[in-house]
């Protein structure tokens, strides 16, 4: 009883804690995405510039 005692005191501490998560892991794939892109673009622009 008391681990529901103390779930419940962390839900009503933030409620929107669940929707921040999700909401997070959606920015965490987007930058990764954009990341990868970013990369891509680098190797494309600089490729054939010598050193």
């Amino acid at each position: 009883m008391s681990e529901d005692v103390a779930a419940f005191l962390i839900w009503t501490a933030e409620p929107t804690m669940e929707t921040r998560k999700s909401t997070g892991w959606a920015v965490l794939i987007f930058l990764i995405f954009a990341t990868i892109l970013t990369w891509f673009a680098y190797q494309n622009v600089w490729r054939d510039t010598e050193h």
